[in-house]
């Protein structure tokens, strides 16, 4: 991957999940992290992957958290748009998965 694209990151990042899932290594993991940051791709990237949270497992959700880093705020601004959401328009309570973030 050398240009960013959200498929193909979400590719990579999927696949390091998996493997850190089923093999406990995080050599993967650390690339596909590594390749997002390198291609200044942070952000975008946790804004989509975030959009259907609820599907997400717990240990994936850390890698999210894991990508972020210091800059937290890539995360909490999605949560808050989709609670705004969620809450305000729709009238669903708040989601396990956005629980687990807060």
């Amino acid at each position: 991957v050398k240009t960013a694209s959200y498929s193909d990151l979400l590719f990579l990042f999927e696949e390091a999940a998996y493997i850190f899932e089923m093999q406990k290594s995080r050599d993967l993991v650390d690339v596909a992290l590594g390749k997002i940051e390198m291609l200044q791709y942070k952000k975008e990237f946790i804004d989509q992957y975030l959009e259907n949270v609820d599907r997400l497992s717990t240990m994936k959700l850390d890698l999210v958290i894991e990508l972020a880093g210091s800059e937290v705020n890539y995360i909490v601004q999605t949560l808050t748009n989709q609670l705004t959401q969620q809450t305000r328009v729709q009238g669903l309570p708040i989601s396990v998965n956005c629980r687990y973030l807060l």
